[in-house]
């Protein structure tokens, strides 16, 4: 099934158009399971890639994804009880900034019975989103761990921001997602902070409201084989140069 779309638009650029790779039986993906299978796998190349490099997104089994020895696996959890559900839940246990397990109560990332809450793994959402009040807890984190960088104010939708001028290498806290399961995703410190201009970086996430979704982003999922696996009811991760993939 093919829409057409007037007036499509990302968070800082324009949107060519969206492939719908959602769980529902309309889906792209669910469409080509009689073909391919249960599984389809992407690796997105990150925003400052050359414009001639293509990301890329692959139907069915990926045997040398499942070779790749850093591949990681989280379940995938239930969403609502509802057929035309199209989310790709996942259940988040603590973040980690610097090292450190903040402290979140774990109910800011469980999905109600009535299916408010919780965190989707989204390819068409470009940054992060996470909860109130996960994400102020983080959003502190970083401003008490950052300190070699003057922090700028002149970015009102993303905070904190920071000057870099003059610095060849960026250092940063770490940060990680630990999931129910026990699987852990680390991020790369490019997918979690972003340059807007040449000598500012922000960090890439934004906060909700306390009852809405969690969102992982696409900007967190850059240079990163995602795959997702309905049959096995998981996700994967692997850390890759998608560039060259």
């Amino acid at each position: 099934m093919f829409g057409c779309g007037h007036w499509n638009r990302g968070l800082f650029h324009g949107a060519a158009g969206l492939l719908g790779l959602g769980r529902g039986p309309l889906s792209f993906a669910s469409q080509l399971q009689s073909l391919y299978g249960h599984s389809f796998s992407y690796c997105l190349v990150d925003r400052n890639s050359n414009s001639s490099v293509s990301s890329k997104l692959i139907f069915g089994e990926d045997k040398d994804l499942l070779k790749h020895p850093q591949l990681n696996f989280t379940s995938l959890v239930g969403g609502k009880d509802n057929p035309a559900e199209t989310f790709y839940y996942v259940q988040i246990k603590s973040v980690i900034v610097g090292g450190e397990v903040l402290n979140i109560l774990k109910e800011t990332w469980n999905l109600s019975p009535e299916g408010v809450g919780g965190t989707i793994i989204d390819s068409g959402t470009t940054l992060s989103y996470f909860a109130e009040p996960a994400y102020e807890i983080i959003k502190e984190a970083f401003v008490k761990k950052v300190k070699s960088y003057p922090i700028v104010h002149d970015f009102p939708i993303l905070n904190p921001c920071y000057n870099v001028s003059g610095v060849k290498n960026m250092e940063f806290p770490s940060f990680g997602i630990v999931f129910g399961d026990g699987a852990v995703w680390n991020f790369p410190v490019e997918n979690y902070f972003i340059k807007l201009e040449p000598d500012i970086v922000c960090l890439a996430i934004l906060g909700t409201p306390r009852s809405a979704l969690s969102i992982i982003g696409n900007y967190q999922q850059q240079n990163f084989h995602i795959l997702y696996d309905t049959k096995r009811s998981r996700l994967g991760y692997a850390p890759t140069r998608c560039a060259d993939a």
